[in-house]
């Protein structure tokens, strides 16, 4: 007799981890806490010294400000943070050095809020 190593899914979505064959295993690490607000902190003052460095638009430090205030509020608005994140990447325009700082701070901003 064979194995049946097929996988059916009808309708709906389905988000999570998924293993197929013989002996496969997936693995789901959700952790949020105390380490990922730090690092969002520390990639927010990366940010700020870097739009400093290359003399970018003064209104960006106060997008970062809100974005900082946001994500680490209580009760976080993702609208607010995703406007900010979006009024942020249009003012840093298309210097490599802060669209890649801007894209790690709205990565780290996902993992907080999730």
């Amino acid at each position: 007799m064979r194995d049946n190593d097929s996988v059916q899914f009808n309708g709906g979505n389905f988000h999570g981890s998924m293993a197929f064959g013989s002996h496969a295993t997936a693995n789901t690490y959700n952790t949020t806490g105390a380490a990922d607000t730090d690092e969002l902190r520390a990639a927010l003052a990366d940010l700020r010294r870097l739009l400093a460095a290359h003399g970018a638009d003064p209104r960006a430090g106060r997008d970062v400000d809100d974005i900082e205030a946001e994500a680490t509020h209580a009760d976080p608005d993702p609208d607010r943070i995703r406007d900010a994140l979006a009024r942020l990447a249009g003012r840093v325009g298309a210097v490599g050095t802060l669209v890649a700082a801007v894209t790690r701070v709205g990565e780290l901003v996902q993992h907080v809020l999730h």
